[in-house]
């Protein structure tokens, strides 16, 4: 098929490739395929179509599937040829370095248009040589890594909600970044207080695409609780076992959509589920998800900026949320605390569907957060390109 010129609809093929999991009944099939050699498929479709991210990405993968074969050194050798040209032509390149790249993808399409980018899930200094700035997602071990570098480029760190309350702290030479990023204000306050005051602070919250979510037309209250993202102990998950059989006499349902961290977690989930709780696989389209629900759960101990409330928020639903620090801060009067689920859920009874979208709208919509990293972006690298509503049109 790449062969054909057919690369967009190849690069769909092949991306869902990367996610079959080999079969274990059968020992005749090619390891290869299910392996590295979709990974490799994948990149050639992306180099085809100038999809930079995703031929990195794929390359990364691929080394540490079969770091014995020879296909993606030789690969990542040829695209730093060809995009050379290509990067002399951009207004500067950003080196990203994301442990997790989930939250800082969705920015990636709006930095490609203005700049060079390379995205790394592992710090190489190879990489930061080249690089005017380095974005560094997660204070985590890259940003050990990227603290104790010395190079031309300017540093940015972003500093989520789990880093803060780690080791990591101890071991950061936060002077060394330009600029430090916080999810949320409460993950500053606690910064602050018990690591750091140094300065070139910005809180800049994680966005939603309003276009992706919307409320339901026709939306009533029902019944229905839904969880969406990682089911694992450091997202509560005994809590949410415990919520869905304080509710269980109660008549209330929980759909809990996700991917389980951990196999003793899974086991334990399957074994002992109230019958009011229905588990489904992870959801590509959660706004479809979401339409028949009412409510939006999180059992967290400890949250940044969640973004699966806030997109639930965006659909209409309304939050129940545990207690962690911070959690007064992500709504006006409606601050939610896990006192009682009952109780909880009839004080929201009074509430709107629009309510809760209006506050994401309002304080946490992608375009306002993507204009604060992009504003704090081309001012560290002197260059003024406009907003990021001007990049979109």
């Amino acid at each position: 098929m790449v062969n054909q010129g057919k690369h967009d609809k190849a690069k769909s093929y092949y991306s869902m490739a990367t996610n079959v999991r080999m079969p274990t009944r059968f020992t005749l099939l090619s390891k290869d395929a299910y392996t590295w050699l979709p990974w490799y498929k994948l990149a050639l479709s992306a180099v085809a179509t100038n999809d930079h991210e995703t031929v990195r990405e794929c390359i990364n993968k691929g080394k540490q599937l079969a770091p014995e074969r020879s296909e993606f050194f030789v690969l990542e050798e040829n695209i730093n040829k060809k995009y050379k040209d290509f990067q002399n032509k951009k207004n500067g390149t950003i080196y990203v370095i994301a442990s997790l790249p989930g939250f800082i993808k969705p920015f990636m399409h709006y930095l490609l248009k203005e700049y060079y980018v390379i995205l790394d899930t592992k710090f190489n200094p190879v990489n930061a040589d080249s690089a005017d700035l380095i974005w560094c997602e997660w204070a985590d071990h890259n940003a050990i890594a990227v603290s104790n570098y010395n190079g031309k480029a300017k540093k940015i760190l972003r500093l989520h909600a789990y880093e803060a309350f780690s080791g990591f702290m101890n071991v950061i030479n936060f002077d060394a970044f330009d600029d430090i990023i916080f999810v949320a204000d409460h993950i500053q306050e606690y910064f602050n207080e018990h690591v750091s005051t140094r300065g070139n602070q910005h809180v800049i919250y994680n966005g939603v695409n309003l276009e992706k979510f919307q409320i339901a037309e026709g939306k009533k209250d029902n019944n229905k609780i839904a969880y969406a993202g990682y089911i694992t102990n450091k997202k509560g998950a005994a809590l949410l076992m415990a919520a869905a059989f304080e509710l269980s006499r109660e008549g209330y349902e929980f759909h809990v959509a996700g991917e389980f961290q951990e196999k003793d977690v899974e086991q334990f989930f399957k074994r002992t589920k109230p019958s009011n709780m229905f588990l489904y696989p992870w959801q590509q389209d959660l706004n479809e998800f979401y339409k028949d629900k009412t409510y939006i759960i999180n059992t967290s101990p400890r949250e940044g900026c969640p973004v699966a409330v806030l997109e639930g928020m965006a659909a209409g639903l309304k939050p129940l949320i545990y207690n962690w620090v911070g959690a007064d801060k992500i709504g006006p009067y409606w601050w939610l605390s896990f006192y009682s689920l009952k109780l909880l859920i009839e004080d929201l009874q009074r509430s709107k569907p629009e309510e809760f979208r209006k506050v994401v709208k309002l304080r946490y919509n992608e375009i306002d957060q993507f204009n604060s990293m992009y504003n704090l972006i081309t001012k560290l690298m002197e260059v003024s390109n406009g907003k990021v509503e001007n990049i979109a049109s």
